[in-house]
């Protein structure tokens, strides 16, 4: 049951992102079809409808399956809390009630053959919808009957750990250990490291994982003479002879350490301007590839309309004519278009490229 489980909640955030990528091209089309939807006056052949219906359904298909992947992955994804069974229930409730008043605000095309079929769709995400809230309300109720029937109640307080001793520290950013965080100053003036000069990843070894440094600075802090042959005896001759690390386990040693965790810290702080500038000269040495791409792709956009079009082919087919929305080709001339997607472009790269820092650095500890 656990491994199902986790399965789940690694599909789930694919599910979520697939289920609103779908749930936004299927209000897309939708609205597409609203702007593109002939007159009230215009007559529509009978083959000319069919068409039209055929495009209707495949619009409506494509929102069922993104709002039906939306609501599975957020109830696996986030069917411990309380609110969420609740919220996919309301929203299956708005749909299924609220459509039928809508209906003939958002009909591209009166007639009960389109009517039927938005009614269809209404119920099929209201579905959507009540079937995973309904699963999260029961997995909740089951738990809280639970509790109550032990007596036990969970608790929702969040631990907050305790704040760590403050220490003196060295200024400067942590590009060594005797300037983080957890540097200790009677340690400090002993610690072989701070001497040398050398900071403790550098050795695999330092005043958190080696005892000799921290037992040598408390005896000398004591003033207890022998405490560190007294202990060092002490756990001789209790657990033997301590076990030689080799280099792979120093190293794996390290990436657990708390003061190489605020070492990698310093170095993503490094890293974030060079990802900055990255994203700008990537963008600005490629402006006129990405301006090319953007003209081929709405010539495609518009013969993919054409043919989705609720406009009758008489009209749709004339030169010159165009199914894109009004002042679509001004704006591309004027240039708003191209500076929106450039910005969009700049801000899903930078973000790629911070989520590659952090890879890099708190993962892979580069």
């Amino acid at each position: 049951m656990d491994s199902i489980r986790t399965i789940l909640l690694r599909v789930s955030p694919l599910a979520i992102r697939l289920g609103l990528a779908f749930s936004l091209i299927g209000v897309a089309l939708l609205i597409f079809a609203l702007a593109t939807a002939p007159g009230l006056s215009t007559t529509i052949p009978a083959a000319e409808r069919a068409r039209m219906l055929a495009s209707y359904g495949l619009m409506l298909r494509v929102l069922v399956w993104g709002v039906a992947l939306l609501a599975i992955g957020a109830a696996v994804e986030y069917g411990t809390e309380e609110a969420t069974g609740y919220a996919l229930a309301l929203v299956g409730g708005v749909i299924y009630w609220g459509v039928p008043f809508a209906a003939p605000v958002l009909l591209p095309v009166k007639g009960p053959d389109f009517l039927s079929a938005m009614a269809h769709a209404a119920l099929r995400i209201a579905l959507a919808c009540w079937i995973p809230g309904a699963l999260v309300i029961a997995y909740d109720l089951s738990q809280r009957i639970a509790a109550a029937w032990s007596g036990r109640r969970k608790s929702r307080t969040v631990p907050v750990p305790h704040q760590k001793e403050a220490a003196e520290k060295i200024p400067g950013p942590a590009l060594a250990c005797w300037q983080t965080d957890y540097c200790r100053p009677y340690v400090r003036n002993l610690c072989p490291r701070f001497t040398e000069r050398k900071a403790c990843w550098r050795k695999k070894e330092g005043c958190f994982c080696e005892e000799k440094i921290i037992l040598r600075a408390v005896e000398i802090r004591e003033g207890s003479k022998g405490f560190y042959d007294q202990v060092r005896k002490g756990l001789l001759s209790s657990q033997g002879s301590p076990p030689t690390l080799t280099p792979a386990q120093k190293r794996e040693r390290c990436r657990r350490c708390p003061i190489y965790a605020q070492h990698q810290q310093v170095k993503y702080k490094t890293f974030v301007p060079v990802a900055f500038a990255a994203t700008f000269l990537v963008l600005w040495l490629n402006a006129g590839r990405i301006h090319q791409a953007l003209d081929l792709s709405v010539a495609s956009l518009e013969r993919v309309a054409i043919k989705l079009s609720f406009a009758v082919s008489g009209t749709a087919a004339t030169p010159g004519h165009t199914v894109l929305p009004a002042g679509l080709d001004a704006a591309l001339q004027s240039g708003i278009i191209y500076w929106g997607f450039m910005i969009f472009l700049s801000i899903m790269l930078l973000t790629w490229l911070l989520r590659f820092v952090e890879w890099l650095v708190f993962k892979v500890q580069v």
